[in-house]
């Protein structure tokens, strides 16, 4: 099951916190794979995909020192399975997902660097039966990654 992890900060923040896990994930060979940006809150939730376990301890050592100094507002890991989606790019990625069918404990994320992807991380192994009817009555691709 893939490690991620789940990074909040303020928006004035955001660059800041994005190219210290850039670097960070240059260094380790990880992903920073989503954002979503919430206005009404004035908050940033970036979603970073650990290729390697190993680096949780690299990861949780820099967040926490940018915890302290508030630079971020707090981080967490999740586990569970990913699955990526990609939609037509007519397709407003946003307003598909509204849609979809999250079971407790799921979440989703729009892709950072594709406008026409989105990642769902799943808390079982499998995508439930009404996710799975979801995929198959809209035109979207998609995969476990």
């Amino acid at each position: 099951m893939p490690i991620l992890i789940e990074i909040v900060c303020t928006v004035g923040k955001a660059e800041a916190v994005c190219t210290l896990i850039e670097e960070s994930c240059q260094v380790t060979g990880d992903l920073l794979i989503g954002r979503s940006v919430y206005e009404q809150i004035n908050e940033v939730l970036l979603i970073v995909q650990l290729v390697n376990a190993t680096s949780v301890r690299r990861y949780v050592t820099i967040l926490s020192q940018q915890l302290q100094q508030e630079v971020i507002l707090s981080f967490q890991l999740v586990s569970g399975d990913l699955v990526k989606m990609s939609f037509h790019p007519t397709v407003d990625v946003r307003e598909q997902m509204r849609h979809f069918p999250l079971c407790p404990g799921d979440s989703w994320y729009p892709a950072l660097h594709e406008p026409h992807q989105a990642y769902v991380c799943i808390r079982r192994p499998l995508l439930g039966a009404k996710q799975a009817a979801w995929l198959l009555q809209h035109e979207v691709v998609w995969v476990y990654v």
